[in-house]
């Protein structure tokens, strides 16, 4: 039994069809990070005079800095960048500008993370989130991490108590 004649057309067609609708997806995911980069560069420029206005003066953007994480002790380099560098009244900030109903809470994770970062590797006198949706300016500070006292450092106590609990016995007793 032979194929029909027109059986080659039709697989032909169907690729073509399953490469045009590969093209088109490629082509509409290319056009949407480039209008989610185009709308976080007029959110930075929508930034400056933000800041400009509320008294902040701009010493740098897309500042750099290397931080070390290790890793089973082994140092790793990381370069963190952050938006901007700002100053007001003989202080430093560092400002991270964000668009997008989700990317503006300073409180959801990937951003709360990423001004922890910030905290730790810039070492300045504040963060500042830039919530570009609504056009407002957010100072952020986070609480000094609690930290527990290390078995080690309970014994060690507990000896200097006792220590100093038999010192006292002895001094007493000898009196």
């Amino acid at each position: 039994m032979t194929p029909p004649d027109w059986l080659p057309w039709l697989l032909v067609g169907l690729l073509s069809l399953a490469l045009l609708r590969m093209i088109v997806r490629t082509l509409a995911r290319r056009w949407a990070m480039f209008r989610r980069f185009q709308k976080g560069r007029e959110g930075e420029t929508a930034a400056i005079e933000l800041l400009k206005g509320e008294g902040y003066r701009v010493i740098d953007a897309q500042v750099t800095r290397k931080a070390v994480i290790y890793v089973d002790d082994e140092p790793r380099e990381a370069t963190v960048r952050a938006d901007f560098l700002v100053r007001k009244q003989g202080r430093t900030y560092v400002v991270e500008v964000k668009t997008g109903a989700v990317a503006s809470d300073p409180a959801a994770s990937a951003t709360r993370r990423q001004l922890l970062e910030y905290a730790h590797v810039y070492r300045c006198d504040g963060l500042l989130f830039a919530d570009m949706e609504r056009g407002k300016l957010h100072t952020i500070r986070f609480d000094a991490p609690q930290r527990a006292l290390a078995p080690s450092s309970w014994r060690a106590l507990g000896a200097a108590l006792a220590i100093g609990f038999a010192l006292g016995l002895v001094t007493a007793v000898g009196c």
